[in-house]
């Protein structure tokens, strides 16, 4: 029997996409983002679409405006606005959060928890035990925003070791890339990004970015206007374990030299094959924030990434 070779769209599309359209800066309200969200992942292209993200103070209006039947997987922002402490307050914040986990058809994936101060090994490990004294089941992941475009390299990386020394506790640990222009922290270049990758990888942390990509691909000469498909490429390198100089190299190759089709996703002069592309995915890149879902379907359709009939076979 022939050996089954792996599609390099699905290998590298397959549930990247989260839905961050009811978040900064689309700020869609959220009865429709909803609707639009369940559209979409009952369509042919739904096999893009994975996570629904919201701010907490939405959950009490999401469990009133979901459609019976419908099945969620959730990520869930938790706000600390003026630096609020992992405290009491939070931990009450948290507890409104529990229903949804017994919600049927909602499976919450994560709490995203912001570092807002210049402790974040404190504050990491205050935040996973604010997650246990709300009894958030342990399957949910803390999703911790690392802020790399206004940060020491130092800073940065002391974060991401406090995130890896908290996995240790049980509880699954993301690192999630800020690369948009939501708010007043700037946009990571190239070399923030592509450390950030290495040394996730390093550390064996999984990532999620966004939202605030710039689409596809690169839009311009801009340091900072990273496409999607660059990431994808760069997080399976750092995956591997290249160097940080074929990493940002990869980052920064320009919309015409990205290119992909069924058989490999080529970016400059780097192939990225679709076993290690499945694999990084698996383990490593668990997806990207963007506010417009259909809008990146479109651009998929555009760049002929995605065709009439599709990329899955």
């Amino acid at each position: 029997m022939a050996e089954e070779i792996l599609d390099a769209r699905d290998a590298a599309l397959t549930g990247l996409f989260d839905d961050t359209s009811t978040l900064p800066p689309t700020r869609q309200p959220l009865d429709r983002a909803l609707a639009a969200h369940v559209d979409v992942r009952s369509g042919d292209a739904g096999w893009l679409c994975d996570r629904r993200v919201i701010a907490s103070a939405a959950a009490d209006a999401l469990a009133d405006a979901l459609p019976g039947g419908v099945a969620l997987r959730l990520a869930v922002v938790v706000s600390r606005a003026g630096g609020t402490a992992f405290g009491a307050p939070l931990v009450q914040d948290l507890i409104r959060l529990a229903p949804l986990a017994a919600t049927p058809g909602v499976e919450l994936t994560a709490i995203e928890v912001p570092v807002v101060g210049k402790r974040p090994d404190e504050e990491v490990a205050a935040g996973v035990e604010a997650l246990a004294a709300a009894a958030i089941p342990q399957a949910t992941a803390v999703e911790v925003d690392v802020p790399i475009g206004d940060r020491p390299a130092g800073e940065v990386l002391r974060t991401l070791t406090a995130i890896g020394a908290a996995a240790d506790g049980g509880r699954r640990m993301i690192a999630r890339a800020r690369v948009g222009a939501a708010g007043t922290v700037p946009p990571p270049g190239d070399v923030e990004l592509a450390g950030f990758l290495k040394a996730c990888a390093d550390l064996r942390v999984p990532v999620t970015a966004g939202p605030g990509l710039a689409g596809p691909v690169r839009a311009d000469d801009q340091d900072s206007a990273h496409g999607y498909l660059n990431l994808v490429a760069a997080a399976v390198m750092a995956h591997k374990g290249s160097a940080l100089a074929r990493i940002k190299g990869v980052l920064a190759a320009p919309a015409a030299q990205v290119r992909m089709g069924s058989g490999a996703l080529i970016v400059g002069d780097e192939v990225i094959e679709s076993d290690a592309t499945a694999e990084c995915r698996r383990d490593f890149l668990l997806g990207v924030g963007v506010p417009d879902v259909g809008a990146e379907i479109a651009a998929l359709h555009r760049l002929e990434v995605l065709t009439a009939e599709g990329a899955k076979a």
